[in-house]
């Protein structure tokens, strides 16, 4: 699969005007409705790709400065790394961090789970509230619902890439129906 798409991928790159003329031969709507249709996909693609994995990082920064903080400063890298990753999918690092930070405080360090706790509630899940309306162009908001019923299908039916496939289908959901 990974193959297939590697070619699929690079063929669609390299073939996107002729893609996107025969886009806007093929809708028997008008090129001002295509426009408004690939103007808004672009959007979505876009501001989901570049907003996503940006907030991913500052997630997955935040969340291991707050365990480097409370005393475990040897894992930061190793936390960076696996929250900025788990950070991509919504709820990602929080699915990791709180269950460690409830351990931590039956285990005698009451303080330094309820300090991660209240970092991933109050400052970890507003990051993307905070970066998203910077990141993700106008045209192409959604909300926040919608995102994250979109994310979720996306990831469902599509695996990884639903993450960009899932938003950018409810954009074009979200159009029609304007």
């Amino acid at each position: 699969s990974s193959i297939i798409y590697m070619y699929v991928f690079v063929s669609l790159l390299k073939n996107s005007t002729t893609l996107i003329t025969v886009f806007r031969k093929l809708n028997p709507l008008g090129d001002e409705i295509s426009d408004l249709y690939l103007d808004k996909i672009g959007a979505m693609i876009e501001g989901t790709v570049r907003g996503q994995f940006i907030i991913a990082i500052v997630q997955g920064f935040l969340g291991a400065l707050t365990f480097a903080l409370v005393g475990y400063p040897e894992f930061f890298f190793v936390l960076f790394v696996v929250f900025s990753i788990m950070s991509v999918i919504p709820l990602g690092a929080g699915i990791l961090s709180i269950p460690i930070a409830v351990i931590m405080a039956l285990f005698g360090q009451v303080w330094q789970g309820i300090i991660i706790v209240l970092e991933h509630v109050l400052v970890n899940s507003n990051v993307d509230n905070i970066l998203r309306p910077i990141l993700v162009p106008k045209k192409a908001r959604l909300d926040a619902a919608l995102m994250l019923l979109s994310v979720f299908a996306g990831i469902r039916l599509f695996g990884f890439l639903g993450i960009v496939i899932g938003p950018t289908i409810m954009i074009i959901i979200v159009t029609t129906i304007r």
